[in-house]
């Protein structure tokens, strides 16, 4: 697997135009299989084969929309670009989803969060999304996973996130005020079948 991943690499670095001509070739379900490939990849973000996905597939909240099953994958492959992509098209993303937005982006927002090179980016879309979330109680809860004290894996320090709350609970904004307060109450209220107590 190494080998071939090398073998991947030097392809897509050193054949580039012509792995763009390939993904314009390719129809929706291939383009998915391809950028699944490039999850064991290690290309850098500035790849072109990068801009040409990201410009093309996902380059304005319309073609997010009608692409938004790749998402995922492109939150494992480049979690940094996706991040900043989702960031960049929120607003129109929610315009465009009204109350599917969490349930389309969940996965791929948390996988952005509990990654270590996305983590702020994409703990800032959770908070974007749970802030829009009106009554809906499930994405503050998925927001709220990531103070757990006890999920040590956690890619941000407890500090961080601690200031995070903390910046909610004294915003000036009644709505991040409340959903501070929510955040607390969720992750110190974590039910004893994951707390190990």
């Amino acid at each position: 697997p190494l080998f071939a991943a090398a073998l991947a690499e030097g392809v897509f670095h050193n054949a580039a135009p012509k792995i763009g001509q390939l993904w314009k070739l390719l129809d929706p379900l291939a383009r998915e299989r391809m950028l699944e490939r490039t999850v064991t990849l290690d290309l850098p973000d500035d790849d072109p084969f990068w801009a040409q996905a990201f410009d093309e597939v996902f380059g304005d909240a319309d073609r997010m929309v009608a692409n938004i099953g790749q998402l995922g994958v492109l939150a494992r492959a480049n979690p940094r670009r996706t991040a900043a992509l989702l960031a960049q098209h929120l607003d129109a993303l929610a315009a465009g989803l009204g109350r599917k937005l969490f349930r389309t982006l969940d996965s791929v927002v948390r996988e952005l969060a509990y990654d270590g090179t996305s983590c702020r980016e994409g703990m800032d879309l959770m908070e974007a999304i749970a802030l829009r979330a009106d009554d809906d109680r499930e994405p503050v809860e998925h927001y709220g996973n990531c103070f757990v004290y006890w999920y040590f894996a956690f890619p941000m320090s407890y500090q961080e996130r601690l200031d995070r709350l903390t910046k909610l609970v004294e915003s000036p904004e009644l709505s991040r005020r409340v959903m501070g307060a929510r955040l607390i109450v969720h992750a110190t209220d974590v039910p004893h079948t994951l707390s190990g107590y």
